[in-house]
């Protein structure tokens, strides 16, 4: 059986760094400028069919759920089906992503929320970028916060997609406020522990403003603050406590201005979820710096899971 991968992304490369699995034959990419990924052979999406063997499946390594649509479409133009002869990266990580969240958090996953997760994100007009395995593990976060005091936040949301992921989960309850922080103008300045490929005004959202907070207007819960980190955390309740705190604002400074406010107004038990805490060379290293560097002083459960490309940090 021949084994391909679709997709020159992080989360090929975190997969092939972190496991023993070779087996690829080849790697499917169409913007990847160099032949080889990881050393193996990549070529482009018009010269598969000539290298497809009679029995072949291909697992699709693309992140945003438009990335993976579109190699989905053009995958079942030459007549594969998904879940029969292609496949998503999650069914390679699932296992290993259960397996280290019962080892380093003693959390038992529910499978339930990685299909809910995937069909939401196949399925959403909004733009993710946020892993399969990453929306499973915020989710269960999220579940589990229910039970703790303090309301929900997240930092960096660029259109929306994945708080409307939490907010029309099952495992959402109406009776906490959902803070959601975001510019939506894009990159504020970058600093030196950032990236030198992306600069200010990038990830600016495609949509107007109003387009993007049009679908929350059904949860009144999700109070939408518009403007830079950290001077919007001014706008929240001067005595706030918070269950659980999503970063994902790509960059070195905000995350430490996120850290530093939020991680005293934290309850016993919270959550502080670190998005991109994993980078591949070239990407968001700013994230993983700021990190280290505040939580190396702190006194909590510290988890670490290349597969979602997040860290959790449980306030003790």
């Amino acid at each position: 059986m021949q084994r391909i991968a679709y997709g020159c992304s992080k989360l090929l490369y975190f997969y092939l760094t972190n496991t023993l699995d070779r087996q690829f034959s080849l790697i499917v990419d169409q913007k990847y400028g160099r032949d080889s990924f990881c050393g193996i052979e990549v070529i482009k999406p018009e010269n598969l069919s000539a290298r497809l063997d009679k029995e072949a499946n291909i697992y699709i390594f693309a992140v945003s759920n438009n990335a993976l649509n579109s190699i989905l479409s053009f995958l079942m133009t030459l007549g594969f089906e998904l879940n029969k002869d292609v496949f998503l990266y999650s069914d390679l990580f699932a296992q290993l992503f259960t397996e280290a969240a019962q080892a380093a958090l003693d959390w038992k996953l529910d499978w339930r929320l990685l299909k809910y997760s995937t069909a939401y994100t196949l399925n959403s007009r909004k733009p993710i970028h946020t892993t399969l395995c990453g929306s499973w593990l915020f989710l269960e976060a999220l579940r589990r916060a229910k039970k703790l005091y303090g309301d929900v936040v997240e930092v960096g949301a660029f259109e929306g997609g994945n708080a409307l992921c939490a907010l029309q989960s099952p495992v959402w309850t109406n009776k906490k406020n959902y803070y959601i922080f975001d510019s939506f103008e894009g990159f504020p300045d970058i600093s030196a522990s950032d990236p030198t490929t992306i600069k200010r005004g990038d990830y600016r959202p495609e949509h107007t403003l109003a387009e993007i907070l049009a679908p929350f207007a059904s949860y009144p819960e999700a109070q939408i603050i518009k403007g830079p980190v950290p001077e919007t955390f001014a706008h929240l309740p001067k005595n706030g406590r918070y269950s659980l705190v999503f970063y994902d604002c790509d960059l070195y400074q905000p995350a430490l201005d996120t850290f530093h406010y939020f991680w005293d107004r934290m309850s016993a038990g919270a959550f502080m979820i670190v998005h991109d805490y994993f980078a591949d060379p070239g990407g968001f290293v700013g994230v993983k710096k700021a990190t280290d560097a505040f939580f190396a002083s702190k006194i909590c459960r510290q988890a670490k899971f290349w597969q979602s490309t997040m860290a959790v940090f449980v306030k003790e």
